[in-house]
């Protein structure tokens, strides 16, 4: 009887032990089926995931590292795209001693094959040795390969990454809709700055709001960004964007952070804030000239001082769309008649109106915006979750 009751609590240990590891849970991160070589490097863990191949990096050197590129060479195809898993400032390529940093490779796992095997090269100085290289350590990944989501293909129709980092035009990278280039609103002298993006550069505004009907800048500068193009769309689209808002709205106020027209027209609109949208929450509303206001969902909350990640989906096909708020489904919606939209993107405010104490208001971003993206198909959520985790103004063709 004793060998029996230790034979059972050593299963139950070990069965601790596995699930502790993630073994039962395959949605977890989990190291994939063999990792191999990696010398000088510390503990590696990796797994295809919906945007690429995601690694995690250990440091064992006993010294600070910072990695100065990831190369992914899987089926002859090199990938090279390198974003730290969670978006945000160049330390994420700093792994210091006995700490581990996830990054993403994006695009790099086949689409769905069954079984993978990639060499990987990480390249790396230790800047705080007298010989601080630079050095690289190659190994082999291989595992299981799932269902992609390519982030950058020619779904991608307007991509503005705002690394200009000075001036009064954002460039396009991407799409024929061109530039986004700086206006005014009547007396407004500026107001826009270039800063520290979510990754890179990013374009602050410093805001205000106009008497609708006399077009005056009462506050701030009123600045926002037009486009120099449009394109037409029929069937899907999804607008992503980072937002960093500087204060909280005014009860009554309500800004507009992208869009290209009012309800009547066929356009869209994202906007935060107001008295219909109280704490920062985040607004989707579609236009339809023939049927107006169409598809509105609202919910979500916009961090004050903090970058948040906004997507809005349109599905003309199943006349619905979805609304996220940083990589949450905040809610979806169905709608009539919205077909053929014509983009031309506005950036910052200047169309959306709010009647207060008998006046009409129209107002405009305080805060930072980058990464602004456009694509022809519907995103779902495990693709906005995955752009959402790779998301960054640098983009390689």
């Amino acid at each position: 009887m004793m060998t029996y009751g230790w034979a059972i609590l050593i299963i139950v240990i070990v069965a601790a032990v596995l699930y502790s590891l993630g073994i039962f849970n395959p949605t977890s991160f989990v190291a994939t089926e063999s990792v191999t070589g990696f010398a000088g490097l510390g503990s590696i863990e990796a797994q295809c995931q919906a945007g690429g191949l995601a690694i995690s990096l250990g440091n064992s050197i006993g010294n600070a590292i910072n990695i100065t590129g990831i190369t992914v060479t899987v089926n002859g195809n090199t990938y090279s795209t390198i974003f730290p898993s969670y978006a945000g400032y160049a330390s994420d390529y700093n792994i210091q001693p006995s700490m581990s940093n996830s990054f993403m490779l994006v695009n790099s796992c086949p689409n769905n094959t069954g079984h993978f095997s990639a060499t990987v090269t990480v390249s790396y100085t230790e800047p705080y040795r007298v010989f601080p290289g630079p050095y690289q350590s190659t190994g082999t990944i291989s595992g299981a390969s799932v269902t992609q989501y390519p982030l950058y293909t020619s779904s991608l129709v307007g991509y503005w990454p705002f690394d200009d980092g000075s001036g009064t035009t954002i460039s396009s990278l991407v799409g024929n809709i061109g530039s986004l280039t700086q206006a005014n609103s009547d007396n407004g002298t500026g107001g826009v700055s270039w800063q520290a993006g979510n990754f890179g550069s990013s374009v602050s505004m410093n805001g205000g709001f106009t008497n609708q009907t006399t077009g005056k800048c009462l506050s701030g500068d009123c600045p926002y960004f037009s486009s120099s193009g449009s394109v037409s769309l029929s069937g899907a689209l999804t607008i992503s964007l980072w937002v960093k808002p500087n204060t909280a709205l005014l009860p009554w106020m309500s800004v507009g952070i992208v869009g290209n027209g009012g309800c009547s027209t066929n356009s869209i609109q994202i906007s935060y804030g107001g008295s219909s949208y109280s704490n920062n929450q985040v607004f989707l509303e579609l236009g339809n000239s023939t049927n107006g206001c169409v598809g509105s969902i609202s919910g979500g909350s916009l961090t004050i001082g903090q970058w948040n990640f906004v997507v809005a989906v349109v599905n003309d096909n199943t006349h619905s769309d979805a609304l996220y708020v940083n990589n949450n489904l905040i809610g979806t919606n169905s709608f009539v008649g919205q077909d053929n939209l014509n983009l031309e993107p506005r950036l910052g405010g200047g169309i959306w109106s709010t009647y207060y104490n008998g006046k009409w208001y129209v107002g405009y971003l305080d805060g930072q915006v980058d990464d602004l993206r456009i694509y022809d198909v519907p995103l779902g959520t495990p693709a906005t979750s995955a752009l959402y985790r790779s998301s960054s103004p640098n983009f390689e063709h």
